[in-house]
């Protein structure tokens, strides 16, 4: 009697967990954007070649409370900070105001551009719209919360060159988009791929990541103090920072290979058209703060050093094309925390409205120059 009911129960729970996946395998339903869904992310759909883009025509408002620090480390609520956004999508799926049918610049990325994900702000804050503003040109925001290189030069050829632009400005995350390169051709076989898509958004597998374990570690691990003119403040790293502490590892290398593939290809696109490449390095957050910081004993980043990633960018736009121009943004933003400003999150490695402007400003300085045909020649910015 007891094994009895013993199997019986065991195949009414089969029975329902089938029930509940037939939505999921007929792309009825997915769990993804209903079990412990992050609102953002709940604005997906699924694209085969770009992976995932936002809803078209979509709009996502609301607060958040902390960012991605606050998941790794057991921040005091007082220091975590409270985000409000509002995010317009176009047609396309990108953060434009309005539907652009031509534009003098293109601006690629990822959430660094986007400004959704992690420390979201208002659309008047972003880069692009400062570039806008500054120089009475149309720029469009093709940025995109997650997307590594291949994506990014997808985007150029899907939506980027059609806008006939005269200038191309690529940004390029330290924080992630080498990990991102090397990790596409994974994520576009779970999307082309019938069964793994279908385990991506299943009921099984979203229930069994909310039951994984979450622990946080201590706050002190990840935080730093920052010291400038303006006083000094407490701030958190995340591992989205790691990549640059240190050497750079020989596992890097395959993403590194794959990112100047997309570049060499975006070059050829950009020359078939006639528009001018300018390659943006956005430094991660312990690359600019480090050396303002002092550390807890226990904090994991104490001993970071930089390795040669910005250099090593450099030699590979020179590599492609001399006509590639290159911006590291490094040490304009080193630059303005020693005078007091703080251009990244607090509790996310994401900059904040002061990061934006700051890139802003240097973009935009750099266009001048290179407008008049003058070159710069320091570390901020060069077109060989």
């Amino acid at each position: 009697m007891m094994r009895s009911r013993f199997f019986l129960v065991l195949g009414s729970c089969a029975a329902a967990i089938v029930l509940l996946e037939l939505p999921a395998l007929f792309r009825v339903v997915d769990y993804r954007k209903i079990i412990g869904a992050n609102p953002l992310r709940s604005n997906y759909i699924d694209d085969p070649e770009l992976v995932y883009v936002h809803r078209p025509h979509s709009r996502l408002t609301g607060p958040a409370t902390g960012g991605f620090a606050s998941q790794v480390y057991d921040i005091p609520l007082s220091e975590q900070t409270v985000y409000h956004w509002d995010g317009r999508y176009d047609r396309n799926g990108f953060r434009n105001a309005t539907e652009l049918m031509s534009a003098e610049t293109v601006v690629l990325g990822d959430s660094f551009v986007e400004g959704t994900e992690g420390a979201p702000f208002p659309g008047a804050q972003l880069m692009t719209s400062l570039l806008t503003n500054a120089g009475g040109k149309v720029v469009a925001n093709l940025g995109h919360n997650g997307y590594g290189p291949q994506q990014e030069l997808a985007v150029l050829r899907r939506y980027g060159l059609p806008l006939h632009p005269q200038t191309v400005i690529w940004v390029f995350s330290e924080s992630s988009d080498i990990g991102d390169a090397e990790h596409y051709g994974m994520l576009t076989r779970r999307v082309s791929n019938f069964w793994l898509a279908f385990f991506e958004r299943s009921f099984t597998k979203n229930v069994l990541k909310q039951l994984r374990p979450h622990g946080k570690q201590p706050g002190a691990k990840g935080r730093g103090i920052l010291h400038n003119a303006k006083g000094t403040l407490y701030t958190y790293f995340t591992s989205a920072d790691a990549f640059s502490a240190g050497r750079l590892p020989k596992t890097t290398f395959p993403g590194l290979d794959e990112t100047a593939r997309s570049l060499q290809a975006a070059a050829n696109f950009c020359a078939a058209q006639g528009c001018h490449v300018i390659f943006v390095y956005a430094p991660d957050k312990l690359r600019v703060l480090h050396d303002f910081c002092t550390f807890p004993p226990e904090s994991i980043w104490r001993n970071y050093t930089p390795n040669d990633l910005p250099e090593r960018m450099r030699r590979i736009m020179e590599s492609i094309t001399p006509r590639i121009g290159y911006l590291d943004l490094t040490p304009a933003l080193m630059d303005d925390v020693r005078s007091g400003a703080m251009p990244y999150s607090i509790d996310d490695y994401h900059w904040n409205a002061e990061g934006q402007r700051i890139a802003a400003r240097a973009v935009d300085d750099y266009l001048s120059t290179h407008a008049s045909g003058s070159r710069v020649d320091s570390g901020r910015a060069s077109d060989q």
